[in-house]
């Protein structure tokens, strides 16, 4: 038979591949460095890091339901999740990472503004689970 096409909204990714952050340790960095304001530096990194793992799961499930056969309204649910997860992460690395490029995040329309023209790649959420394993 035809062999059915991947889903290509998780197996493309865009961004731009030089700003952004690679690894776990950038991640530390840029979040040590925002602590002035928080106290709790061992709680973002944690919530960071399960968001990661998440979405890594989200995402071997996603791959799964794409070579199964499985009604259409879990590959719908499970890619809604898995595209909610990652844009929730992203959100928060953004943030961080904006904070080392001098960005005020409290002004959304500054904030937005950097976004747009920098376009942030997480290779560090992209391919966690990769990374994850060395």
């Amino acid at each position: 038979g035809i062999e059915p096409l991947p889903d290509i909204d998780f197996n493309i990714r865009a961004g731009n591949s030089l700003v952004g952050f690679a690894n776990y340790d950038q991640v530390k960095k840029a979040v040590e460095g925002s602590q002035q304001l928080k106290l709790d530096l061992f709680s973002d990194m944690t919530r960071i890091d399960e968001k990661a793992k998440r979405v890594s799961q989200v995402y071997q499930t996603f791959k799964d339901i794409q070579t199964s056969t499985v009604n259409g309204s879990d590959f719908t649910g499970t890619k809604q999740l898995l595209q909610e997860s990652l844009d929730s992460l992203n959100e928060e690395l953004n943030e961080y990472l904006a904070r080392e490029y001098g960005i005020d995040i409290q002004k959304k329309q500054e904030l937005e503004k950097w976004q747009d023209s920098h376009c942030p790649f997480h290779w560090f959420v992209e391919f966690y689970g990769i990374i994850s394993r060395g």
